[in-house]
């Protein structure tokens, strides 16, 4: 009895533990081009409004993407987005970083304080067309850390488990 009892409890976490690290294609619900954000040098600032001043980046939300595209429903994507603005709803878009929990992680003080560029830690992703299904950087602990090796910040453990 003893030994099914455990099989019960372990089955669902390696379960979970399996799905947790199997990467599923991250689909958004538009086309969204950096390439062509950056080539007409709209600020990161205008849809990550967030970045500089507090921890999370934010994500583009229907007004500021109305900024720029009220009423131009020329491409496909422009005429998803008028569904949504129609709607009155929020884009969902679905996050392609993350951290756990447990990590703590500002984008204010590796941005703006240390001067560390958005394509350091999310790749290229200014130069795509398209989103990326996946994420374009590996954010392993190990990876962080050897960051912060290479620029002589803290690894201290409590800078960032909190």
């Amino acid at each position: 009895m003893r030994s099914s009892s455990r099989h019960m409890v372990l089955l669902p976490l390696l379960t979970a533990l399996c799905l947790a690290g199997c990467d599923e294609p991250t689909d958004q619900p538009l086309v969204f081009n950096h390439e062509a954000h950056k080539e007409a040098e709209v600020d990161c600032s205008v849809c990550h409004e967030y970045f500089q001043r507090a921890t999370y980046s934010g994500i583009p939300t229907t007004e500021s993407c109305t900024l720029c595209h009220e009423g131009d429903s020329q491409v496909p994507a422009l005429q998803r987005l008028a569904q949504y603005v129609a709607a009155g709803e929020e884009i969902p878009w679905k996050r392609l970083y993350g951290v756990p929990g447990h990590v703590y992680y500002s984008h204010r003080r590796h941005v703006v304080s240390a001067k560390i560029a958005c394509a350091q830690c999310h790749g290229a992703i200014g130069e795509l067309a398209e989103p990326p299904k996946y994420a374009l950087v590996d954010q392993s602990m190990q990876w962080c850390i050897a960051c912060h090796e290479e620029r002589n910040a803290s690894t201290d453990c409590i800078h960032c488990h909190r």
